[in-house]
């Protein structure tokens, strides 16, 4: 009887301090990944073709590092957008340790894209919008970038 109440006054401060520990915030939701959009997408028609470019981030729309980039899609429509639906192309991911390190060093990297217009005629009075997506390893956004408009006339 003796050991029991012994062993009762040893573990129950035990349990309670075991019991107390633990985080007082509420939980947070996980990271997504998600890298910052792009706010800087430049476009320069030359002939049938647009030159497009754009500062690769290494920010998450957390503020945090990016440990992944997938590719980035590019986007075409011959009005503003919403979403991108089908893209015209995709730039491949970057080399991540080449650009963090360029980071560190305060180098900024720029990405860039080469577009064939459409063979069919436009009016002049019509544009083709371009935008961005930067996208994670899970396939997801942050959303467009800025859009550009080129015209659509020869």
């Amino acid at each position: 009887m003796r050991v029991c109440i012994l062993k009762l006054f040893v573990l129950m401060p035990a349990m309670i301090f075991l019991a107390s520990c633990g985080n007082p915030r509420p939980p947070e939701p996980p990271e997504l990944e998600l890298p910052k959009t792009v706010r800087d997408l430049r476009a320069v028609r030359k002939g049938d073709h647009v030159y497009l470019s754009w500062t690769v981030s290494t920010k998450t729309v957390e503020a945090q590092t990016v440990r992944y980039l997938g590719p980035t899609r590019i986007c075409r429509a011959v009005a503003s957008m919403q979403e991108c639906g089908t893209p015209v192309g995709e730039a491949p991911a970057p080399d991540l340790p080449t650009l963090l390190a360029a980071s560190r060093n305060g180098t900024v990297q720029s990405a860039r894209y080469e577009d064939s217009l459409p063979a069919a005629q436009f009016s002049a009075s019509e544009n083709f919008t371009y935008a961005v997506e930067v996208l994670n390893d899970n396939q997801r956004s942050a959303g467009l970038s800025n859009q550009v408009s080129v015209s659509a006339a020869p």
